[in-house]
């Protein structure tokens, strides 16, 4: 009986110190580490500038672009395929074409006006930058004035056809009625394609047959673009030293370097990490913060997506074109987006900042790029480290975890 009275109670007294070591914070029972992430912020940029690069449009994007805008022209192209042969066509009566406008330049004052051409040569959408003017002729639509509509909100264009193109549509070496859409300088629109997953351009007509009775009711033609994409003309951007600004319609992306105080990173004591505990130690986030300097294209309606990459190329030390093979996308590396809603950006650079610290990569600087290069006409400008004013200054903000051991 003594023995099971002495066994209870040290059972019992096992059982208070177990509970009595786990925190509630702490599910793991290490009460005695107490080891919590820490933040600091950081401010020690060496270098930073702009450079252009070349995209191609692929002919899979969302938008369609017509624009002759910031030194760019956008063309876009569409074709409908199905159409009756004109020689089976004895009327045609409603034909419209119907267009869903994402957005257009914000120019009050100057009338947006839409020019449609018809296209004499077959063409596929990933083919779309050879075409050139000269397969291109009047299309009888007359020019179409682009209302104003506010930034984000979708608007249904409907374009009058002319009868007479339905019942002339087919030309030779053609396999479907190719249209294309040019704009008037200084202003843009961009359309949902038929691989936004919204409705892209679609034609419209009521017509009979020379086989019909003068008397049968009307037939009717309705079907989105079999395939449609755009034609960008456009330089290159140029190398611009001490500036930070993203351009999509003729892509400009960032390079930025910064050091890494590794003073800066500390145990729970307060007690700067060495160099062996330094390498062990993890980042849970790493960000960097840049303030928008010139804003015109995106908005609290509009997304921004970006993407951070490692440089990999020694002895960047002036402002230059970077070549693909200069960088990086390493394994983790998310993409930052999100609306401006306040007066800075997010960009994550969590992998980057993580081998410069455990010694896995060197830090040659990063690269960031707009994933929306040759999707839209935006253009974003960043506060600089040289020139910004007092409280729009970047800087980068790391959150870690030290070591236990």
């Amino acid at each position: 009986m003594n023995s099971f009275f002495r066994y209870t109670v040290l059972l019992a007294l096992l059982i208070v110190l177990i509970s009595g070591c786990t925190r509630k914070n702490n599910l793991t029972g290490d009460n005695w580490s107490d080891i919590r992430p820490q933040v600091f912020t950081d401010s020690l940029f060496t270098l930073g500038f702009s450079y252009g690069d070349t995209v191609k449009v692929s002919g899979f994007e969302g938008s369609l672009l017509a624009g002759n805008f910031g030194g760019a022209e956008a063309v876009t192209m569409m074709r409908f395929t199905g159409l009756p042969e004109t020689s089976t066509l004895s009327a045609v009566t409603e034909a419209k074409l119907t267009l869903t406008l994402k957005r257009r330049s914000a120019e009050p004052r100057n009338p947006l006006t839409l020019e449609f051409k018809k296209l004499l040569w077959p063409w596929t959408a990933d083919s779309t930058f050879v075409i050139a003017d000269s397969s291109m002729i009047s299309s009888g639509i007359e020019p179409f004035i682009v209302p104003n509509v506010p930034v984000g909100t979708d608007s249904t264009l409907t374009i009058t056809v002319p009868n007479a193109l339905i019942q002339n549509w087919k030309h030779t070496g053609t396999t479907g009625l190719n249209l294309a859409i040019k704009t008037d300088e200084g202003g843009y629109a961009e359309f949902y394609s038929i691989d936004s997953g919204t409705q892209g351009p679609k034609l419209t007509f009521k017509y009979r047959l020379t086989t019909d009775s003068a008397t049968a009711t009307m037939r009717t033609f309705e079907s989105y673009a079999i395939s449609d994409s755009y034609r960008v003309n456009t330089t290159i951007s140029p190398v611009e030293a001490n500036r930070w600004i993203f351009r999509n319609i003729s892509p400009s992306r960032v390079f930025a370097k910064f050091a890494i105080n590794n003073s800066k990173f500390r145990n729970m004591q307060g007690v700067a990490l060495d160099s062996v505990a330094l390498k062990r130690v993890t980042i849970n986030r790493a960000e960097l913060i840049l303030y928008v300097k010139n804003n015109p294209y995106y908005s609290n309606n509009t997304n921004y997506s970006m993407r951070a990459f490692n440089v990999s190329r020694d002895s960047i030390n002036t402002a230059q074109y970077l070549a693909a093979s200069d960088y990086q996308l390493l394994s983790l590396s998310s993409i930052s987006s999100g609306r401006i809603t306040a007066d800075s950006i997010v960009v994550n650079i969590t992998p980057m900042v993580q081998g410069y610290v455990s010694g896995d990569l060197e830090n040659l600087g990063i690269m960031i790029r707009s994933l929306q290069e040759m999707q839209n006409f935006g253009e974003l400008e960043l506060w600089h480290f040289l020139d910004a004013p007092a409280g729009k200054k970047p800087y980068i903000r790391v959150r870690y975890t030290a070591p236990y051991l």
